[in-house]
């Protein structure tokens, strides 16, 4: 995005003029009533830049600038808590009817995210990693912009303070400032205490799983049967139906070597050297001084072997990993797969799936 005299897109205007502002030519992001920094614009495109390597919606602009306030600390009790009451007080009427939620919900919950981020580290890319963690569970109707508008805002960002336009057009925007609040009231709700937020940050769940009953299903003969048992079940059904999707575009390499593709008898196992009790019928009709003759001079036909082997299973390692990053759909996808390879050996025979 280049070009001169260059508007800065929505998203990147204030909704309200009382709280912040861009200034200095839109290089920096200011709080109004404290002529406070709180990040420079090629600060923001960083964290904007690593955040949309994984996401593809923003939440409002005002909310990511008071978390990242919140972050900062030179930013005191006092300073937080009159940032969140001017957007309160933008948001809600003035008489107090119909509004939604207090401050004070939101007050403490910031100052215990500063104690819980401490151990992702400083940058922008901690900061990215800490804002999707926090936005992920936000509900789309609380986001504030889309991938394209993203792309528009980094890219205005780093553009030559001398390609900007001047700012001083913007206007206040309810709209928008009670989008801002609801996203950062939903936040306080959703990470109450500071385990479900360190649990958020760590892992990306806002609680640990619970074990729950397994499906009471008879022991199967075979994978396949295990699938057709649970491909009608409400929960897990999808799992079963995917496996066979799945095992239909399978191909799984097979070494020479296996014991399948040796030989089993016949003209292979025919030489010219071997004991007289494995000597060919045909050699033994024979008449005596020929199949003497024969065998001293290396012409006599023996078996090698009086019987084809035992053909034996070979064994198809299949591994799961079931670490904290595949919690969630990627554990699903990872089951789907696994039994998709293990139908397909049961479906040829030849090796026998085993699971770890």
């Amino acid at each position: 995005m280049s070009g001169a005299n260059m508007g800065p897109p929505n998203y990147l205007v204030t909704p309200c003029l009382e709280l912040w502002h861009l200034a200095d030519a839109g290089e920096v992001f200011v709080f109004t009533s404290e002529t406070r920094t709180v990040c420079f614009t090629k600060q923001l495109a960083d964290v904007f830049q690593a955040y949309s390597t994984t996401q593809s919606s923003l939440p409002p602009l005002t909310t990511v600038l008071i978390v990242l306030s919140a972050l900062q600390s030179a930013t005191s009790e006092e300073m937080l808590r009159g940032e969140v009451q001017m957007l309160y007080d933008a948001s809600n009427p003035p008489n107090g009817k119909d509004a939604i939620g207090t401050p004070s919900e939101v007050w403490d919950w910031l100052f215990s995210l500063r104690a819980a981020s401490e151990e992702l580290g400083s940058g922008h890319i901690a900061q990215a990693n800490l804002i999707a963690a926090l936005f992920s569970k936000l509900p789309t109707t609380l986001f504030e912009a889309e991938l394209q508008e993203i792309i528009d805002s980094i890219g205005w960002l780093r553009v030559h303070p001398n390609e900007r336009y001047s700012l001083s057009w913007e206007q206040d925007d309810p709209n928008r400032c009670m989008l801002a609040w609801k996203s950062l009231l939903y936040l306080a709700r959703t990470f109450a205490t500071r385990e479900s937020l360190e649990l958020q940050i760590r892992t990306g769940l806002t609680q640990v799983p619970s074990l729950e009953d397994s499906i009471p299903i008879e022991a199967p003969e075979s994978i396949a049967q295990l699938i057709e048992q649970i491909e009608e079940d409400e929960e897990v059904g999808s799992v079963a139906r995917m496996s066979r999707l799945a095992s239909s575009l399978l191909t799984i390499p097979r070494q020479p070597s296996e014991p399948d593709a040796l030989p089993s008898g016949g003209v292979s196992d025919i030489t010219n050297r071997g004991h007289p009790e494995r000597l060919l019928t045909t050699e033994l009709a024979a008449e005596p001084m020929l199949l003497l003759a024969r065998i001293a001079t290396g012409q006599a036909l023996y078996m090698r072997r009086e019987q084809p082997p035992i053909s034996t299973r070979s064994v198809r390692p299949v591994l799961i990993e079931n670490s904290i990053r595949t919690w969630g759909s990627t554990r699903v996808r990872c089951l789907a797969a696994a039994l998709a390879v293990a139908l397909v050996e049961e479906r040829f025979g030849e090796c026998e799936p085993r699971f770890w």
